[in-house]
């Protein structure tokens, strides 16, 4: 297991690495986007990837800033900014990805609450959140393209709720990614994000992700360019006539990211 170590999640929120756009009044250090876009881009910068503090802070947090209750923000935010509580956001599903038009996971009225059934898949953070945002559709015995987006707060350990092993993948094997699963899960109405059914709609799940894709993936990867200029021009890692052309260099990663280590 090459994953991120639980532990890193605290001592993050020891140093005020979580919920840095967050408002201090929910346990955040009250600073703005700006803030997590130089936080991503060090992090890139030292060769820190796979760390999922950018969906963590810059997407699950202002999810719930956004669309929760007040008393929802005073549960959750407060622990999530400490790391107490690690959180993911599941919306991907086998065989509609991240387009929520085609996301088949329900949510069916029940009494008080709601019955939930679906599984979501490469889902970061996923193996061991504790808080997890669930994006389902609210069936009310309507065609599915017609039913509406409905956004639920689910805790590690609900009945019914499986957490998959770390997915192998390709690459960042650092960043836990898994696969959810809902079988007849039974919550209560407070569960639901906002105050009404309608509170979280499709519009503000896609705006939530398309923030995430500036701060996580353009900052972070501005930060790994500049690490990698540094590497491949450390000493040691020069030809016989000067620097490596960056193309030729490529060959050498493995052997830069030693390297870096070691600098």
């Amino acid at each position: 297991n090459h994953c991120v170590d639980r532990e890193m999640w605290n001592e993050a929120g020891e140093a005020g690495l979580l919920g840095l756009s967050t408002p201090e009044e929910y346990g955040g250090m009250g600073g703005d986007y700006r803030h997590e876009v130089i936080l991503m881009e060090q992090l890139g910068k030292q060769g820190v990837d796979g760390f999922g503090a950018s969906l963590h802070n810059a997407i699950v947090m202002p999810y719930i800033i956004h669309y929760g209750t007040e008393e929802q923000k005073k549960r959750w935010l407060p622990r999530m900014a400490t790391g107490e509580l690690v959180s993911a956001i599941a919306m991907t599903e086998p065989g509609a990805g991240s387009d929520l038009q085609g996301i088949k996971t329900t949510a069916k009225r029940s009494g008080n609450g709601y019955v939930i059934n679906g599984s979501k898949t490469f889902i970061t953070n996923g193996p061991y959140a504790d808080t997890i945002v669930f994006i389902c559709k609210l069936d009310e015995g309507n065609p599915p393209e017609e039913r509406k987006i409905v956004s639920f707060v689910l805790d590690k350990g609900t009945p019914g709720l499986t957490q998959s092993k770390p997915l192998r993948k390709m690459g960042l094997h650092s960043s836990p990614t898994g696969e959810l699963f809902l079988q007849d899960v039974r919550v209560s109405r407070d569960r639901l994000l906002g105050e009404t059914e309608g509170s979280a709609s499709r519009t503000g799940a896609k705006a939530t992700f398309s923030i995430e894709r500036v701060v996580d993936k353009a900052a972070r990867e501005l930060g790994i360019d500049r690490l990698a200029i540094r590497l491949l021009n450390a000493p040691g890692l020069h030809g016989t006539f000067g620097p490596r052309s960056t193309a030729v260099s490529s060959c050498y990663l493995p052997e830069a990211l030693q390297k870096g280590a070691e600098l």
